[in-house]
């Protein structure tokens, strides 16, 4: 991985079906988000996915201020 990537909780990993999963780094597993796994999903859908996870995840290390990026 690289350094930018082992900053972050989330990446996107290319499956062996040619499908994208959201990788939790902190957990070890998929993701989810409204309790469905990021798995088996398009390249646009899961770094979509990855984005928004990574805002909620900065916005609690930040206690929990509004993040501009989410307005």
């Amino acid at each position: 991985l690289t350094d930018e990537k082992r900053l972050q909780r989330y990446i996107c990993i290319l499956d062996p079906t040619n499908a994208w999963t959201v990788w939790d780094c902190e957990m070890e597993m998929p993701a989810s988000l409204r309790g469905q796994l990021l798995t088996g999903r398009s390249k646009e859908r899961a770094e979509a996915a990855r984005v928004i996870l990574e805002r909620i995840h900065k916005s609690k290390m930040d206690g929990g201020k509004p993040n501009r990026l989410l307005d």
